[in-house]
Order: structure tokens, then sequence, then C-alpha cells
């Protein structure tokens, strides 16, 4: 199965006080989307890390973060990624600049504007962007902060976009068109 999630920033401590994350502490966040990760992630699972992993952390310390966390990882990189996908390799981890096109969705970091696939993304954190249907595309934030600290499968994303779809239905009607 594929999991989706952005934006753990493991190693941030400021990230806590910066978005407003409900922990004392980045070792609190941790600990919690660890659990959270590895109690929904199987071994033989896919997830799919929309970017900004993780921050300050040396490789050893990078390398025992990943294997305390269920699954295979695929990283696009974000902004906060400094690394080179040759290191992320070296770590295990298959990694992508920019966006992939996985299972019809546009996988990336930054939102992409792009109308004919739905983007699932991170990096907008607490401005959450669910399934909205403007003009320019269809979107699913999956920053932690918009999904509960919990990797998401596939399934829920394409609920989210028809719940979405369904409103805008809706919406459009009670307008009359």
């Amino acid at each position: 199965m594929d999991f989706y999630i952005g934006d753990t920033h493991f190693g941030h401590e400021n990230i806590v006080k910066y978005c407003g994350r409900p922990f004392k502490h980045a070792l609190d966040m941790e600990e919690t989307i660890i659990k959270n990760w590895n109690s929904a992630v199987g071994k033989n699972d896919t997830v799919y890390h929309l970017g900004d992993f993780s921050l300050y952390y040396s490789n050893v310390e990078k390398q025992q973060m990943l294997d305390r966390l269920n699954g295979r990882k695929v990283l696009i990189i974000g902004n906060h990624d400094i690394d080179r996908i040759g290191h992320w390799k070296k770590l295990g981890v298959e990694a992508h600049k920019k966006f992939i096109v996985h299972d019809g969705l546009i996988l990336s970091h930054v939102p992409i504007m792009f109308p004919e696939l739905p983007n699932v993304h991170g990096h907008t954190h607490g401005n959450v962007h669910r399934g909205e249907i403007p003009e320019h595309g269809v979107f699913v934030c999956v920053s932690v902060e918009a999904i509960r600290y919990t990797p998401v499968n596939t399934q829920w994303i394409r609920d989210e976009i028809g719940l979405k779809l369904q409103e805008k239905a809706v919406k459009k009607e009670e307008k009359g068109g």
C-alpha cells in the first residue's frame, strides 16, 4: 500500500513553535510521528515523503531515524532537504527533485499548478489545500499539520478529492448552474 506525508522536519526544534505544533519540543513531536507512522505503515508499504524530512540531522542521525520508520521511502526533496539525490540514495531512500507522477497523482513538495492531474504536496503546513478545484488544478496537502501527524493512504486522498468535487457540484447546483 502507498502512503503520503510531508514536512516532518525531524531534528527541527523551532518548527514546533513556528507552526504551532501541539508538542512540548521536537523530540516529543518526533516520537509521536514515529509511533503514528509505524501504526499506519507496514514493513512492505511505500511512503512518499513530500519534502522537508529533517533539519539539523547528521547523516548518522538521519539513518537512525529512517531505520525506525516502517516501509520503503521515496522522497521528493523539499527546500529544507539540502542534500543531493546521491546522499539520500546512500541512506536507502529513493529521492527526486521537484516532482514525480505516481498513480495518477502529481507528487511534489510545493504546490504545482497543473489542471490535468491532482497535486499531492507538502510545504504549506497549516495553510491547507484539500481538494479545492480552481481553474489551475486539484490540491491535497499532506503536511503533517493537515493529516494529524500520521501518513495517509491513497484512498484517503481520493476520498478528500471526491468530497471536494461533490461539494463543488452542490454549490454550483444551489447557484442555479
